[in-house]
């Protein structure tokens, strides 16, 4: 394989396994979930559209691959992969250290900050801190701060999320004895 298609292929892959280095590498599979708007999600007609579907189809017709996108849901995406159900995962996960344990990541082509949501009109709209942005993964005064006013704010509420995200990990970690978390 040249050069130029394995730097395609390593902007194409979110998340590549192993096993499938000894693969052809003509046409290759790539999963998403199909339910991450505006990432990837499934149309109408059950195509799986969004801007992840964009950046694949343009790097596969750059490094002149076949590229086929399968639907998976998002607590299998990594067992699929290993498991070589399909060669590459694109579907906006954050690299934690404990996925590096069993998967490989190419450099991220995207970054998305999470946010929590609350109804305008409920009793936690008045958390809005107007857009300013708390990198919670840091260990410093304003995001232990911000960690013990989240505690306290969602003690005895309802938080709802995906689970096997990076979002589940930091309600485990920081909410599970304060607030019900739902998955």
């Amino acid at each position: 394989m040249t050069s130029s298609r394995w730097i395609a292929l390593a902007a194409l892959a979110l998340t590549c396994s192993t096993p499938a280095m000894a693969k052809d590498w003509k046409t290759v599979t790539v999963a998403m979930e199909g339910s991450y708007a505006p990432w990837n999600q499934t149309d109408a007609s059950g195509k799986i559209v969004g801007f992840e579907v964009d950046i694949l189809n343009d790097v596969c017709a750059r490094a002149k691959l076949q590229c086929n996108i399968v639907a998976q849901d998002w607590d299998g995406v990594i067992p699929g992969l290993t498991a070589g159900k399909f060669d590459i995962v694109m579907d906006g996960m954050s690299i934690t250290e404990e996925r590096m344990k069993t998967i490989d990541f190419s450099i991220p082509y995207a970054s998305s900050p999470v946010a929590f949501l609350a109804d305008k009109n409920g009793p936690l709209a008045h958390m809005s801190n107007s857009g300013k942005m708390i990198d919670l993964s840091k260990d410093d005064a304003e995001s232990k701060a911000a960690i013990d006013t989240l505690r306290k704010e969602l003690t005895g509420k309802n938080v709802g999320l995906q689970v096997s995200t990076t979002e589940a990990t930091f309600a485990d970690k920081y909410l599970k004895d304060v607030a019900n978390v739902h998955e």
